[in-house]
């Protein structure tokens, strides 16, 4: 373990060819904790000899992803039977490979089916529940996670839609959950310059799968006032992403960011994120 105040930077070697599930922990007391946010490498990274890599670890946007795990492609959502169980990691920064959670969050989720309230849990990004209804029905996930102790990323929350019904077989069944990620070239303090337009990828990610599949395109919005006005954001396709073209106004101090997400199949996301990085 190495403890540093934040930000700064760290010269590592590591064993060229095999695969590294590294680890970052954001706490005021590394010893006794208790951590503000921690996110893990779930999809290794490999490094080549020789060669110098730059990795960053926790920059915005922190909020919910599917990154495809080397443990388990049923580790965030999955049904198996009649037993469901989401754990969406609600704080993960812009890596694609890293799932991060939002430690000493409030908030609470919630498990809708066909608009009927049939679970609920305290803990945000997650919910339980050991015997559903095995006929397939239209069931909608809400979770929120409140971190106004924090600097960024201070109110995080999502909603889900999708089809399930009983799972046979051995197998678990992975739920269709999409997330729109956001990746911005910020510097070491999460900001970028106001009074200037900006550009950054926006892509998706899906449950339990290498590739978001087949989406449609996805509405983001911004705003400058922490979700009072919004404001829907150009993006311009890129090969499987989007670039996303903002307008920084002068003055403005944080930016927050929602999105709306669907595919064919009917399963819908929709999330946002209140201050999301700053500006300075």
């Amino acid at each position: 373990m190495v403890a540093h105040p934040l930000p700064f930077t760290l010269t590592e070697y590591y064993t060229p060819g095999v695969r590294w599930n590294d680890s970052f922990v954001d706490t005021a007391d590394p010893v006794e904790g208790p951590s503000v946010n921690s996110a893990t490498q779930v999809n290794g990274r490999s490094y080549q000899k020789g060669k110098v890599t730059e990795v960053r670890w926790n920059i915005g946007v922190q909020g919910p992803a599917f990154p495809l795990s080397d443990y388990s492609r049923y580790e965030y959502a999955a049904r198996f039977g009649d037993e469901l169980a989401i754990a969406v990691p609600l704080g993960t920064d812009q890596d694609a490979g890293r799932e991060g959670h939002p430690a000493q969050a409030k908030g609470a989720s919630v498990l809708l089916r066909d608009g009927q309230e049939i679970a609920r849990g305290d803990f945000p990004g997650s919910v339980y529940v050991p015997n559903m209804p095995a006929e397939e029905a239209t069931y909608t996930f809400r979770t929120n996670a409140d971190r106004t102790f924090t600097r960024l990323s201070t109110q995080i929350s999502g909603e889900w839609t999708f089809r399930s019904g009983h799972v046979a077989g051995e197998e678990p069944a992975t739920l269709p959950l999409l997330a729109v990620r956001y990746a911005p070239n910020l510097d070491d303090d999460n900001a970028t310059q106001a009074g200037r337009k900006f550009r950054f990828p926006v892509y998706v990610q899906r449950n339990g799968a290498e590739t978001p599949g087949s989406v449609n395109t996805p509405k983001v919005e911004v705003s400058y006032d922490d979700g009072t006005t919004w404001q829907q954001v150009r993006l311009d396709r890129q090969g499987a992403q989007w670039q996303a073209t903002v307008d920084h106004p002068r003055g403005a101090e944080f930016v927050s960011l929602r999105s709306i997400v669907s595919d064919k199949d009917g399963n819908k996301a929709s999330q946002t994120v209140i201050r999301a990085y700053a500006l300075k």
